[in-house]
């Protein structure tokens, strides 16, 4: 699996940095020594959180870039974290199972055309190809019951607000079967999303999955911020 050093390696060439503009490289090296990509586990209330870095403003440009301007180069980066993550999150629960179930956050349908594609979903069929030694499966369940506010700026009781029973189950025809493929009992599942802060999305994603008798063994971020339950 590729190292993050070595993928950002691979994406220098002469441009401006992504976060401070200078021209030198895609992420120039001052500016790639302040993201700590070492890969740690956090409780989000109830929820075990794998992160493949920590939240930092540079990461925070990359998730931008990624997201609103469909920057590939970005989005490998978040790929690349999820996978530290994901090789975390197996390692910890020395899961022998061959086939890992893997569920994207969903974004706003509005987001979503405006854009021309899903993030999550993009992000985790990314994972899912990079690994060869374990089969991911993709597992696009989850929709939004309502228009939600953007997270950003808001406090965190407003961020719970704006996400209690933001999420639903969208099994429909054929997705019934991955209902029932879910609901076994033994199965890895995790939730992926790119950026995990308070832990409200995460939140009311796993309690409509709870509503389908889904249980998710923990949610994959590219990174996240500790607050005060980090796990070392």
């Amino acid at each position: 699996m590729l190292k993050l050093f070595s993928s950002l390696q691979s994406l220098i060439y002469s441009q401006r940095c992504i976060y401070c503009g200078q021209i030198k490289s895609y992420i120039c090296g001052p500016c790639n020594s302040r993201i700590n990509s070492k890969p740690f586990k956090v409780y989000k209330s109830t929820t075990l959180v794998f992160s493949g870095a920590y939240y930092s403003p540079e990461l925070r440009q990359i998730i931008v870039a990624a997201k609103e301007n469909d920057d590939k180069n970005a989005r490998a980066i978040l790929a690349n974290f999820l996978q530290s993550a994901m090789t975390l999150a197996l390692d910890f629960n020395q899961s022998p199972k061959p086939i890992v179930y893997v569920i994207p956050i969903p974004s706003r349908e509005s987001a979503n055309r405006i854009r021309g594609f899903k993030h999550s979903l993009v992000l985790a069929n990314l994972l899912s190809n990079s690994f060869k030694t374990r089969q991911i499966i993709v597992i696009d369940c989850l929709a939004l019951t309502r228009r939600v506010r953007d997270q950003a700026g808001l406090t965190v009781p407003a961020r719970n607000i704006n996400m209690a029973g933001a999420h639903t189950l969208k099994f429909a025809r054929d997705q019934k079967i991955y209902a029932q493929i879910l609901s076994q009992e033994n199965q890895e599942i995790y939730i992926v999303d790119d950026l995990v802060t308070t832990g409200a999305t995460i939140t009311a994603a796993k309690l409509a999955l709870a509503s389908g008798k889904i249980k998710v063994s923990g949610v994959l971020a590219s990174c996240a911020t500790t607050g005060i339950y980090a796990l070392r």
